[in-house]
């Protein structure tokens, strides 16, 4: 059957569009494992310290935990940034991810979560369980510290 004959049988008029996933390069994250927020923490901080603005990145997980990629989502100003749950988990259904950890700075030294972080964290929490992804943890950075969602039994 010819796609015109496809497109008089079922009424479809429109686009049709391909989703692929492009991967450039190998997989330099495939032997790291995170296991706690400490490890989560440790994978993240030489990137994310001392930094002027904040970053905002997504660790793509798979089944047993191993690393299988990282995303930055986005970079804000010195007091906020804006991240929206579908920018979060574009990557995460790209790459067939179970989980994933998300991670962001505080320029200001100091890891406690805001009410804006609180209330993000929380979407992310409903976004993941709709779609049967993981959020295993976020992490704040900050001076040498850092702050877990999930020690504090907030995910």
């Amino acid at each position: 059957m010819r796609s015109s004959q496809l497109t008089k049988t079922n009424g479809y008029k429109g686009y049709k569009v391909k989703v692929m996933l492009v991967r450039e390069g190998e997989n330099i994250y495939r032997r790291v494992k995170l296991k706690s927020s400490k490890d989560a923490y440790e994978f993240v901080k030489d990137s994310m310290q001392d930094l002027d603005r904040e970053h905002f990145v997504v660790i793509y997980l798979d089944v047993k935990n191993y690393v299988i990629g990282v995303e930055e989502i986005a970079i804000g100003n010195t007091v906020e940034i804006a991240v929206q749950p579908k920018e979060v988990l574009k990557g995460a259904l790209l790459t067939n991810a179970v989980g994933i950890i998300v991670a962001h700075n505080h320029p200001s030294g100091e890891p406690e979560p805001s009410e804006q972080d609180n209330l993000l964290t929380e979407k992310l929490k409903n976004a993941c369980n709709l779609i049967g992804i993981n959020l295993v943890d976020h992490i704040i950075v900050g001076n040498r510290r850092y702050t877990s969602f999930a020690d504090r039994h907030e995910l």
